[in-house]
Formats: C-alpha cells, structure tokens, sequence
C-alpha cells in the first residue's frame, strides 16, 4: 500500500509567458591631462554589450544576452517572480574590476511584460 501519491511540477525561470526589456547607455569620457577631472567624449547606445538575468536569490545570473546595435535587449518567456538585471560598467575611478549596474523588476502575473529603466554605463 502506497498511500496518497503527490506530483509535484517545477518550473523554470523560462517556462513562462512574462517578458523583461530595455536599454543600455554608454558614456564614454575622456582623461583630461590638464585638470584633474573627466570629461565626456562621447554618448552612444551600447551595442553588443552583455547584460545578465537573476531569477529570484540565486547566487550565479541564469541568462546572458547582447545588447543590439540600438542597445536594446529583450529577455523572453518568464515566469511570475522577482529579477535582477545588471550590465558591468568600467570603474571610471581608476579600479580595476568592473562594476555592476543593477536594476530590479518583478513580473506579477503570466504574460505581463516590464520594461526596465534606462541603464547607463561608463568606460574610458
């Protein structure tokens, strides 16, 4: 005798209907020898630039994209939860190591499509 047997169906962060979209900015300064401080060279949308998806608290991204020629990227198919959307930016402060730029969205419902805000970005 068995029992009562239960099935239980897992989801994963893209087996749903929901979408997460937006932009990327990218600044670019230029070293100005003659004073000490940075000025801009330049303003483009960031093409090919990766952009990374967190489904939840997981600790490693779970998808990575490109931006397009128009810095727009598009993550597609899911499901009702909360993400982080981030694009590494030079630490234009003299670091070594890039900087995340993050930003939150949560999807409430199937199908509901979010579209995050402007995200710039910084390199010399």
């Amino acid at each position: 005798k068995l029992g009562t047997i239960y099935r239980i169906e897992t989801l994963d962060f893209n087996d749903g209907s929901g979408k997460i979209s937006g932009s990327v900015w990218l600044k670019n300064y230029k070293n100005n020898t003659f004073y000490p401080f940075l000025e801009t060279k330049d303003e483009s949308w960031a093409q090919e630039k990766e952009v990374y998806l967190i489904y939840g608290d997981h600790d490693y991204y779970d998808e990575r994209i490109r931006t397009n020629y128009d810095g727009y990227y598009e993550f597609t198919d899911l499901i009702p939860g909360d993400y982080t959307v981030f694009v590494y930016s030079e630490d234009i402060t003299g670091g070594t190591e890039d900087i995340p730029v993050t930003k939150e969205a949560t999807i409430s419902t199937e199908g509901e499509e979010i579209a995050v805000s402007l995200i710039t970005i910084e390199q010399l």
